[in-house]
């Protein structure tokens, strides 16, 4: 799949190596993004893989790229949702030392899950958010400021970081009629 995707991009000398520059960034869909029906809204779902909706939705897996550069994916690794295992064993790998300087014991990633969720404890508190409007913040030490703190709701690790997970399920995908056009341009710009 991506080796169809990259056999078209320009190869450069790298280290006294001939290698293909990856590393171009193309704007091939500019001939459709002023058309409203160039892009229809897709959600992930758990577990989802991207070449499993360009199966989908395009009837073959090496449309991943599309699905990529539709949303402007330039690391699916960082940037794709991912599914609640991989959630939480990531969310555990990134804050495992924050949990045990907490807890000041050696702690398995379950318990590191569970110190992002905890709300008996404030070493975990991101940012507080208005409960009549969750859309005004305050950050964690702003909150000795606020005089109504009824109003106020903390929002931990686990909740921050799943927020930010499943904004990224929802996604577009470039209509199918549209595919031609993006291939095309694609050769030609590479080509150029």
């Amino acid at each position: 799949m991506a080796k169809e995707f990259f056999s078209d991009f320009p190869i450069i000398k790298y280290n006294n190596e001939l290698v293909r520059d990856i590393s171009v960034r193309l704007d091939i869909l500019e001939n459709v993004k002023s058309d409203p029906y160039a892009f229809l809204p897709y959600t992930i779902k758990d577990g989802e893989r991207a070449e499993e909706v360009a199966y989908l939705y395009y009837g073959d897996p090496r449309f991943v790229w599309v699905v990529y550069l539709s949303n402007n994916i330039v690391d699916p690794y960082f940037e794709w949702p991912l599914d609640n295992h991989s959630f939480e064993q990531t969310l555990a790998k990134t804050y495992a030392a924050r949990a045990k300087a907490a807890s000041s014991s050696n702690i398995g990633w379950q318990a590191v899950v569970n110190w992002t969720q905890s709300a008996s404890i404030t070493s975990n508190i991101v940012y507080y958010r208005r409960i009549s409007d969750p859309t005004v913040r305050m950050n964690k030490d702003g909150i000795a400021f606020v005089t109504d703190g009824a109003d106020w709701q903390a929002v931990r690790v686990y909740d921050d970081e799943f927020m930010k997970n499943e904004s990224r399920r929802n996604i577009t995908l470039l209509n199918k009629e549209y595919v031609s056009i993006a291939e095309r341009n694609l050769k030609r710009l590479l080509n150029e």
